[in-house]
Formats: C-alpha cells, structure tokens, sequence
C-alpha cells in the first residue's frame, strides 16, 4: 500500500499517538488524544483517527479501550510498526530519510527516551538539508548538546555541589546508561569521550566567529559521536558481551587500551564481565594501562590467577599503593591480595606476609569488621598447616594488634582489635590449632597483646576480678578482646603444660618462663591458677607468692582455691608465716572488732581442714558456736542473681490450709527487712495464684477477708486472683464478693481504711481491682454477674468513680512520652471504674432491652456528665475513656450523646478533644456518627502536619488511623470522592499520610485475600479511587503503595495491568511491594503477555539502588522470560528481549540468552 500524503494536523495526531505509545506502552485514550492537542471536541479526534486509518498508518477495534495500532508501509504492504523500528512513517512527509547508522542510533535512542530520539531526528534532518542551509552547524550543534542536557538532567548535581568539576559531565551521563550509577568512578573512557564530544558541539551551538570555516572538522566529529555511539553506548548488552569475548579470543596483543577502556567503562556489569572471563595473559597488559583499579572485579581475577602470575603480581602487591591512590574506599582492595597469596606457593604467601607487616596494612584499619583480617586468618591457618611458624607468628602478632576504642560502650569494651571480637576470638582459635611444640611462643604473643591491653586501659587493667571473675575458660565471659586473649592463654597453657608433664619439664620453671606475675595481677591469678592445677609440683614456687601476695584482693580467689589444696603440705615457716598474718588482722584505719573476726574466720575457712589442733582451737573459739558456713568468701565480681518478690509460703501450701487460718497467718505474717527477703507482695502474688486455681472457694468465703487487720495488698491480690479466674473460666459466687467490696467501700466513705506507709501496695491498688473485677464480671457471657446485684455494683462504682487516681500528677508523671491516656486509664481506679461504668450501661441494656428511648441509665448519664466537667475532672484520662466507647453511647442514646459532642471533642481545645478522638478513631466507621463528627474530621485534617500530635502514637497513630477512617467512609459508599474532607485531605496531608492511605486501603481491601468481615467495599469506588489518583497524585511515594492494589481476578484484569502501566509511567517504574506485583505479573503473563511485558519493562529500568539486588534475584522476573520469550507476538519478544538486555545490565547473566532473537536477520523464533 502507497503511503498517502498527509496533512500537518493529521501528523501532528500521529507523531502524539507515537510519542505516548513509546513513553507509555498503551496508545491513547480520547481524552488523552484531545489534551494533547488541545481540542474539545471528540469528533475533531475521531475525524483525524479515520484519515490516519484510511491512510494505512494506523489500525483500530471498535468499542475496544486503548486499541490503536501503528502501521508502517513498505513494498510489500502494510506490518505493524512497532516490529522493526520507532521510525515514523513519514520520513518522506519531511523530505528525508535516515541512513542505517542513524535509524539505529534513533531507535535505540527511542527506547531510552523518545524525545532525545526526536532531538536527534531533527540533528539528522537538518545535516540532509545542509547544502541548502548556510547555518546548518549552530543548530546541528544545538540539538547534539541538547541530547546530551536531556540525558543528563535526572543527574545533575544539586545545589551546594562544586560545579568546576570537570568530571562532573561525565558521571552524569554515565549515570543515564549503567543501572547502578557508579561506573564512572571506576572507569570513565567512553563517558568521557562523550562529555568531550558535547564540549565540541556546545562550542558550536552559540555561532562562534567563522564556524562555517570548520564544516569538514564538524562533520567528522558527528561520525566519531555516531562510531562512539554505536560501539559503546547504545548496543544491546549481549552484543557488547560478544564483542568482548571476540576479543579474547583474537588476544591481547591485537587490542588496544583505548578499545578496552571504553568497553570497561560501559556499565558496571560489562565491568564485571570483563573481570570474570579476562585470563592470567592479560595481567601486564591491564597493569601497564592502569586498568588494575581497587574494585571488587579486579581483586576476584588477581585471586583467580594468582596461581600462574604470582611474582608479577607480589610485584603489583609490593608497589600497588604507589600506582594507584588507597584510601579509605579502596583499602579493601588488600583483601584480595591476601586471598591470593593463599592460592600461591607458600614461600610466596610468606612473601605476602612480609608486605603486609611492612606497610602496616592492619593498622590502616578503620572499622574492626575489615574483610582483610578475615582473610588473614585464613593465610594464618594455611602457614600454620604449612609449618611456617615465624610468618605465621609474624601475620599473627599483625592481626592480634589492639587499640583504644574512640566510642566504647563500656569501660570493659573500651580496648578492641583491629578484627571484631568474633574473628578476634576465630585467630585465636586458628592459632590453637598449630603443633603443641610451638605453643610457648604463641602463649608469649598472646601475654604480650594482653599486657598492651591492659596498659591501654584508663585504669590500667585495674580490678581484674570484674571483668574475669574466674581465670577458668568459660563462655559466660564476655566476648572482648580481653577476655578472648586470656581464654587463649589459658587453652595454649594448659595443653602445653600437659606435654611438659608427659615429659617430666619442671612445671614451675616453664610457668614463670612464660608468665610474669610481676607485670599485672591478672597474670598472677594465672600463675596462681595453674600452680593449684599442679600443686604437687608447684610447692616450691608457691611459699614466696603465698606469703608475698597475702592480702592481694584481685589475686583473693586463686590464691584461696591455691591454699585449700596445698596448705598442709607447705613448709612449716611458710603455713606459720601465713596463720601469723592472719593473727595480726586486716590492715584497717579504724579499729573494727566484728570486721576483724569476721576477717580472720574468712581467712580460717578455707584451710579449716589443714589445720594442727593449735590453731584448729584458735578457730574454734573464734566461731564462738556461729554456723562456719556464714564465712563462706565471696569474691567480687562473681555475678549473682535474684528474683522476687519472694514468698514465705508456696500458693499450694495456703491453699492447704482452713481460710481462717489463712487470714490469721496473713495478719500476723511481718516481712524481714532486706533486699532478697520473703515480702507481702510476693505472699500477695501466691495468695492470687491460689485464689485463681479455685476461685469457687475464696468467692465463697470472701467476707472472710473483710479482717481489718488485713494489709490491702492482700484484698487487691484477692480481687486480682479472681479478675483471672473469671478470664479463666473459673466460678466465682458473685453476692459475698459484691458485699466485700460494699463493705470497704462503706469503711472508705467512713474514713474508716487502715492507714499504710506507702501507696503503691496501698487501697488505690484494691480499688483498681475492684473495679477491674466489675468489668469483667459486668460483660463475661458465662460467669455474669447477676443483674438483681445492681444496687451494690452501682455503689461500688459510682464511689471508685470519684476516686483522686489518676490526678494532674499522675499524668503528668507517667503520660506525654512514657504512655498515653487509655493505658493510663486501665492502669489507675478511677479509669478501670469508667471502663466499668460503660460495661455496666451495657449490661443495664441487655437486662432491660429498652429499645425506643434512652438506653444509658440516668445515674450513668449523670456520671458521665459530671466528669465532662472541667472542674470536676481536669485530667484527660477519662476523657480518652469516652471516646473509645463512643460510638455505643451514640447508638444508646443519639439526642443525648449529640449534646455533649462539643464538650467532649471541644473544636478549639486541642488537647481536650485528641484525648477523646485519639481512642475514638480505634472505633469502626459508622455513617451517622462520622456526619455528626465532620466538623472534628474537618479539624482534625487541618492539624494532620501539628508536629506536638506526632510524638506519642498509642494506643494509634493519630494521623494513619484519621485517614484510615476517611478511606473507610469513602470505600463504604457514606462520602463521595469530591466530598469537601477528601478534598481538603488532598490539600493538607502530607507524602507519607497520602501514601498511608493507599498503602492501608491495598493491605486491607484487597491483598488480605482471607480477611473476613461483615460486608466488602465497593470495587467500582476502589477503581474510581486508583483512577483518581493517577490524575491528580504530584508524588511517587503515593503512587508507589499501589503495588498492594494487585490481585488476579479482583479487578478486571486487563483494567488492573492497564492501570498498573500507567502507574509505572508515572512512578518511573518504582512500585511497591514489588514481590507482591511480580508475582501478579507472572500469573497473568500468558492471558496478558504485552501488558505484562510492557509493565515488567518499566519495573526492571526502575532506578532506586535499594532494589536492584532484589530485582536481579527475583525469580518472578525470569518466569515470565521464559514464558514470552517465544510468543507469537512480535511486541511481546521484542519487550522480552529489552527485559532481558536491561536484566544484562543489571549484572544477572542468566538473562544472556533470551536478550536476543534466535535469528536475527529475519526476527523470527
């Protein structure tokens, strides 16, 4: 079919149809025709689709959304457009026609950006007009440089940044072709080449003096941009593989830097490609060309031929610090260059080891959790298996070095490693494997980086005894680098002296050759330990110590266990020296008789059963008939633990006994003073468990408890017990507990409570429960308390209404940001006797089924009113109270509860009304109470950015649980969508609250696919809502939430993908959750496979760095490859194959294969 000419107004439709199909994957709507070109009428549009149709250029389906096709002419008739190329059709319409070098630069150019195409297409139209156009080079120029402005303009540097950065061009144009940004940093030939290129053309753009002398230059750098172009940038990531590995193949000495280093700076995965296929020929080539860079890419391949080059590269490891800049970023590099030496012989790796001690490669360290040290201890275990005790004693004496930390946590972690404490701990255990024969030096590093330790403590290394209670191994230690040098002292010490005494070496002079106590006390508590362990052959080496360390405190818990098992077999002046210290006392500066015998009996006990009856006497009548077992020592620093409060009795052995004994034993029960001592609160706590487990007794003989004498902990603990065995199931016999409340009500009314010395255990407490158990009682369905006992609950409640807790203090205590005002309100009397109050109205309710009037009892009412008052209840406790029932109060009573709507949610009282209409918003939506509260919705939005409401979001978030409600009366049909509150909700909320709203309506309504609940919202409302938003939503942060909006079969599906594109348009493809959307998309990519492919390209060219690792695994992705990759539609492969490509650049390589038709010349499968 013969193209027809046609008209500018009918191009004009057709170059807009082109644009939003390329920019969108969809064609227009007619509305979205009509915008774009600026018409009112439907007809005008309609009119020019029929001239575009009849001229062969597009093609329609009646009644059908969004089905305009382009059409391409050629000799052999009409194909579809989109197969081949983003050419428009018209090329002859403008009076030129593309070579194949620029059709391709145009098409690829069309799929990163159609306008950078179109930029480029009116470059080329004006370059084929030159011989009739004298100025043709400014405005070739122009459009260049602008191709270059648009890619660049997501990238530009923000406002602050040092803009004379010459490479500032480069990054931002390489950052618009590598996925991951940062490819410039590394390598930069290519991007430079360009940004050279448009400093060229920028020159020319502004007629410079006798351009249209340098017509010949200017041309030639048009085909250097078109060679670099093709090369580099813009070919597919498979073909720019190929082109690599051909180079392999043909060698390193038929390529050349230039080649490579534009190659390498294509993107980060060519990058990493190149790194993982190069092989060990090419290392001198990539050293003499500076291509060796600290990457991880070059570390892996120097790791990978390490084998075959290892004295070319121990020269790079040697002189790689002054060839290429190491700092902060690249310091990793050395990792690496450890790693290689473990895969080189080992006179090599010693080689290694001795350039890493030389340049201090440790001490360049900054953060203690270093991949290097990881990697060191590796090179130490292979020299240790390798018999190489000096280099690994050198690597060792490196990797154990410490230092100060800058922040510690703690004065015991204020030393650390160059390692973490972990991998500290793993060199050590490295260097337990080496041969028992090495071990006294490997004890005499570990000495001396303890020792080190120590000096660079604040204090020295004092009180050793704290930080290591005992110089045994065990894993109740902390995990310090302290401690982990003094378990490995002690493991190689021990295994050594094991040999020496298989071979008869004098224990006591190999253990002062290795340790001395002289230098830290910690290291006489290891002599000490190890002469106990071996007291037999330590008796000489002991008696000086004995003597000379007697009143050492560090070293009190060695020395003691020491002289348990060696004391008699000491020599005679060494135990008479030692019992004569003891006869002298402690050194104290004022005289303590009872300090000096407890002292010496301390002292006694732990060699009572070595002593000769002399002083066996002398120790007797010290005790003097006291239990010697109260001179037990203890040490400091041994951790004990308590847990309370304790009881004197079990809750089965007062439950064993008669209740009168009970309340006699109660009463006459008085705690000791101390802190680990038996308390009324723990008895209270035993007597609640025992009231729970048989809560038909004690409800039973409640009056028993009515004993004045009684301490009020244990009344509350009994109100407790039961509270719990109603929530149990338990049987309670409601009249004597009810009477017992009666009662101490009547005696507080009388003034008549006991007086106690503190009020937390006090009568509030017993009050609280009482008032708890009424609630509980009031609504349980199986245990309820009979209705003829309302007399007495009434009393009961209406006097723990008035009572003082919670006051102004107490709020003001434990409100703000420690909690809020509902758990204050379960937490004080007067706020559990509201709760109950509420439950009483209920419960008056269903025994009086009073259907036409009020509902709410009069006394209520009035209590209710009262404590609306202001001066009557100042707090806000109760208040929040109000709200949370509200809604029922509502149902109860409308004409009443609607009079005290102002009172309760005062308009211009803000912290009045947020202490009701925070517990309110917990409440369902219901239509009639949501109308009679609009204008504290309305108010409510206008204080949605009020940062005093964002501090404390108990028991909800106030301003997520406000658009939740908002959502929910749209959803629910009791709003309309231009209601005046959603619109002013579009004004006033902020990203995050906007985001919320359709974050909580997707979880909600529709990927909760199993949530019951009484009715659905209305699915035309949801997708009048999405629609909605995508038309007036400024920001990607809401449109992203939409991710939870997707759901095979929720919406029609083909609405739903159409939807989601449009979506992805707008957000640049980031959505979320994405996992959620890829799994949608895989289950539908058969029935919708071009709408699956067009919303999956959007996805994977997303650029938000925090997803590419997520996207580059997820499964979903290559599923739905593999499932269109051979679809009979052209579209759809084409799309696959861009998926595929864009999935190359993201670094997974297993997307080689379906990133390119299987014959490519004719484009079919």
């Amino acid at each position: 079919m013969k193209a027809q000419k046609l008209t500018n107004r009918q191009l004009d439709l057709l170059h807009t149809i082109e644009e939003f199909f390329s920019k969108n994957g969809v064609p227009p709507t007619i509305v979205e025709m009509k915008e774009a070109m600026k018409v009112k009428s439907d007809q005008s549009i309609y009119q020019l689709l029929e001239k575009l149709e009849k001229a062969g250029v597009i093609s329609r389906e009646p009644g059908k959304r969004r089905s305009i096709r382009l059409k391409k002419t050629s000799s052999s008739g009409v194909e579809d457009a989109n197969q081949n190329s983003y050419i428009s059709t018209n090329e002859s319409a403008l009076g030129f026609a593309m070579n194949p070098t620029q059709k391709e630069i145009f098409n690829k150019l069309h799929e990163i950006d159609p306008q950078v195409a179109q930029i480029f297409k009116g470059a080329v139209y004006t370059l084929s007009i030159k011989d009739n156009h004298p100025d043709w080079i400014p405005p070739v120029a122009n459009a260049i440089r602008h191709i270059f402005g648009v890619l660049t303009r997501p990238y530009k540097q923000v406002k602050g940044e040092n803009k004379s950065n010459d490479s500032s061009g480069i990054n931002q144009i390489s950052k618009a072709f590598d996925p991951y940004g940062n490819i410039s940093n590394i390598e930069k030939a290519a991007w430079a080449h360009w940004n050279t290129l448009n400093e060229y053309f920028a020159s020319f753009s502004h007629y410079p003096d006798e351009y249209f002398n340098k017509r010949t230059e200017f041309l030639s750098k048009v085909d250097e941009l078109y060679e670099l172009l093709l090369q580099y940038v813009l070919p597919d990531q498979h073909k720019i593989y190929e082109k690599i590995d051909q180079l392999f193949v043909q060698g390193v000495t038929k390529t050349g830097a230039d080649e490579i280093g534009k190659l390498l700076s294509r993107n980060t995965a060519t990058y990493t490609y190149f790194f993982n296929n190069v092989d060990n020929c090419w290392f001198e080539f990539l050293r003499s060309n500076k291509f060796l860079k600290p990457k991880m890419q070059v570390g892996q391949f120097l790791v990978k031929i390490a084998d075959k080059n290892s004295d070319q590269l121990i020269d790079l490891i040697k002189k790689y610090r002054n060839e290429y800049k190491i700092d902060d970023q690249s310091r990793f590099i050395r990792q690496y260059f450890v790693s290689s030496a473990i895969q080189m012989s080992i006179d090599k790796a010693v080689q290694v080891v001795g350039i890493l001690s030389k340049q201090k490669w440790v001490e360049d360290i900054k953060y203690n959790h270093d991949f290097l040290i990881y990697e060191c201890n590796k090179l130490l275990e292979f020299l240790i298996q390798s018999g190489k005790k000096e280099a690994a004693l050198l690597l060792a004496k490196n990797i154990l070095k410490v230092r100060k930390s800058k922040e510690p946590k703690s004065r015991l972690r204020e030393i650390n490693g160059y390692a973490d404490n972990y991998q500290y701990g793993e060199i050590i255990n490295t260097i337990k494997g080496s041969s028992v024969s090495d071990y006294p030096e490997y004890i005499k590093l570990l000495v001396n980086k303890l020792n080190d330790s120590i000096k660079l403590s604040d204090d020295n290394g004092q009180y050793s005894q704290i930080w290591r209670s005992s110089i045994a191994v065990s894993e109740s230690y902390s995990d310090d680098v302290m401690n982990r040098l003094l378990d490995g002292i002690i493991f190689l010490l021990e295994k050594h002296l094991a040999e020496c005494k298989s071979k008869k070496i004098n224990i006591v002079k190999e253990i002062d050759s290795l340790i001395d106590e002289k230098a830290h006390a910690v290291f006489l508590r290891i002599k000490l330990y190890f002469y106990a362990k071996y007291p037999n052959d330590c008796l000489d080496g002991v008696g000086k110590l004995v003597i000379d360390f007697f009143n050492d405190h560090e070293a009190e818990k060695e020395l003691d266990e020491l002289l348990t098992s060696i004391f008699g077999k000491l020599k005679q002046t060494v135990q008479n020296n030692y019992l004569a210290l003891i006869s002298e006392g402690p050194k104290i500066k004022e005289k303590d008789d009872n300090y000096a015998r407890y002292w010496k009996l301390r002292k006694f006990y732990i060699i009572r059963d070595q002593l000769k009856k002399e002083w066996k006497d002398i120790y007797s009548e010290l005790l003097n008939g006291d239990d010697e077992s109260k001179f037990t020592p203890h040490y400091s620093g041994v951790i004990t633990s308590w847990t309370g409060p304790t009881a004197p009795k079990k809750s089965q052995e007062l439950d064993a006994v008669s209740l009168e004994n009970l309340i006699e034993y109660l009463i006459t029960w008085n705690p000791k003073k101390g802190f680990e001592e038996p308390s009324r609160m723990g008895l209270g706590r035993e007597l609640a468990e025992a009231v729970k487990n048989n809560s038909e007794k004690y409800s039973k003989n409640a009056l028993l408890f009515k004993n004045e004498n009684l301490h009020p902990i244990y009344i509350y603990k009994l109100f407790f017990g039961l509270r719990e065995a109603l929530r149990a199931g338990g049987i309670i016999e409601w009249v004597p507990v009810l009477e017992l409340m009666k009662i101490y009500v009547d005696r507080a009314k009388s003034n008549e409570l006991a007086e106690i010395q503190t009020d937390e255990d006090g009568w509030n407490n017993c009050f609280q429960y009482m008032a708890d158990l009424l609630e509980n009682g009031l609504s349980s369905s199986k245990q309820e308390i009979p209705f003829s006992l309302k007399e007495v609950v009434w009393e009961v409640i209406e006097y723990v209404c008035e009572n003082r807790e919670p006051d102004l203090e107490h709020e003001q205590k434990y409100g703000g940001d420690n909690s809020d005002y509902y758990t204050i309100s379960i937490n004080t009397a007067r706020g559990e006797a509201f709760h109950a109050l509420f439950n009483y109205i209920f419960w008056h309710d269903r025994h009086l089924k009073k259907k036409n009037n009020s509902r709410i009892t009069e006394e209520a009412k009035q209590k209710l009113l009262d404590h609306l008052n202001i001066k009557k209840e100042p707090g806000l406790t109760i208040r929040s109270v109000y709200g949370r029932f509200f809604p029922w109060i509502f149902i109860y009573d409308k004409k009443w509860t609607e009079n005290i709507i102002e009172n309760l949610f005062p308009i211009n009282d803000l912290e009045r009304r947020c202490a009701a209409w925070k517990t309110y918003l917990i409440n369902a939506v219901y239509p009639e109470i949501f109308e009679k509260l609009r204008p504290q919705y309305e108010q409510a939005i206008n204080e949605l950015q009020k940062t005093s409401l964002k501090k404390n979001r108990r028991p909800v978030d106030l301003f997520q649980r406000l658009v939740e409600h908002l959502m929910i009366a749209y959803f629910y049909e009791i709003i309309e969508y231009d209601d005046p509150l959603l619109q002013l909700l579009d004004t006033k909320a902020n990203r995050e609250q906007k985001s919320w709203a359709v974050n909580f309506s997707g979880r909600v309504y529709i990927a909760s696919e199993n949530a019951v609940r009484d009715s659905e919202p209305s699915k035309e409302r949801l997708r009048i809502f999405w629609d909605k938003r995508l038309k007036e939503s400024r920001t990607t942060d809401e449109l992203k939430e939409f991710g939870w909006w997707l759901r095979v079969g929720f919406f029609d599906n083909e609405w739903m993908l159409e939807t989601l594109l449009e979506t992805l348009n707008q957000t640049k493809g980031i959505i979320d959750p994405d996992y959620r959307v890829l799994e949608v998309l895989n289950s539908l990519a058969e029935d919708y496979s071009l709408l699956v492919s067009q919303c999956l390209l959007r996805m994977v060219k997303a650029k938000y760095q925090d997803r590419f690792l997520r996207i580059t695994r997820e499964k979903n992705v290559l599923d739905i490859v593999k499932k269109l990759y051979l679809h009979k539609d052209a579209d759809v492969r084409k799309l696959i194959i861009q998926i595929s490509d864009y999935m190359l650049r993201l670094g997974n390589n297993d997307f080689r294969m379906y990133a390119k038709e299987e014959n490519d010349t004719d484009q079919q499968i």
